[in-house]
């Protein structure tokens, strides 16, 4: 598995951006060194980022490299959508993919209803550009994950998003919920971004039900510690999605019952919020 950031540069400002402010502004990628990193052995999911990786100029050759140097890889495009707003993007993506044997997927970040969604990119027409983009893709038959982080902005506006994903959208592959870990811009903006579970948890788990009827079995909820959710949504946390080095458990944590398919704390929620919220499960 290796995740590959293309570009640092982004035409969103998004409050919760884990992209430190000084390397978004101002560092570049060495496009060598990337190829490089996608021929030096075969990885079994290849996750392309920034960033925004679709503005780069190397984009669809960097995807395609990747797929000709890793044949079997999971591909993974993480992107904000607005790219995809333009058929004449989502065409070129067509045509590299369909001769592609790779699984491939593009993930897209969506944060809320309109207004929520740009109070949160700080960007201009950045929800009207993102939703036609999702569209464009489910259009197309591109597999399509939508990603929710949840932060203070939008978590009494996770239902409303919900309501309209389910008036507008079909064959949506997953639907994320991504408990925010703050790093970068979001841990300069932490006083506005940040928010506990106990505040936060009770409103994902309310866009879940509105959500299970039209999509059961694509929803995940990534780094939400089981101990925080009720029962009946526990299935829905994934465990460990990434590796390691940002989360931790809890002394406490190696009692729980769920241990094993827990995601662990973001180490910077703990810096925030303390550990008062988590306790270990026996049933």
């Amino acid at each position: 598995m290796v995740d590959i950031q293309i570009t640092y540069q982004c035409n969103n400002n998004c409050l919760s951006c884990i992209i430190p402010e000084k390397v978004y502004c101002c560092e570049e990628v060495n496009k060598e060194k990337i190829r490089g990193l996608l021929k030096e052995k075969n990885y079994s999911v290849i996750t392309i980022g920034g960033g925004e990786p679709s503005i780069d100029p190397e984009f669809f050759d960097l995807v395609n490299f990747a797929s000709e140097n890793n044949p079997d890889a999971e591909i993974k495009i993480l992107s904000n959508g607005r790219f995809f707003f333009y058929e004449e993007s989502v065409k070129k993506l067509l045509e590299i993919i369909k001769n592609m044997n790779n699984i491939f997927s593009v993930n897209i970040s969506l944060y809320g209803t309109e207004k929520v969604h740009e109070n949160i990119t700080r960007s201009k027409n950045s929800f009207e550009q993102t939703f036609k983009g999702v569209k464009n893709l489910i259009d197309a038959g591109i597999r399509l994950n939508l990603r929710i982080v949840v932060i203070k902005q939008n978590y009494k506006n996770l239902t409303g998003l919900a309501e309209l994903i389910v008036e507008e959208l079909d064959s949506i592959d997953r639907i994320i919920f991504i408990s925010a870990r703050y790093k970068g811009k979001a841990e300069d903006n932490i006083e506005k971004v940040g928010i506990s579970y106990d505040e936060s948890v009770k409103h994902v788990q309310k866009a879940v039900d509105i959500l299970q009827e039209d999509f059961d079995g694509s929803i995940r909820l990534y780094h939400f510690p089981i101990c925080v959710l009720n029962p009946s949504y526990r299935d829905f946390a994934e465990g460990l999605t990434k590796e390691s080095g940002g989360v931790t458990f809890l002394d406490s944590c190696f009692k729980c019952n769920y241990k094993s398919d827990c995601s662990g704390i973001w180490r910077s929620y703990l810096d925030k919020f303390g550990v008062k919220e988590f306790r270990p499960l026996d049933t």
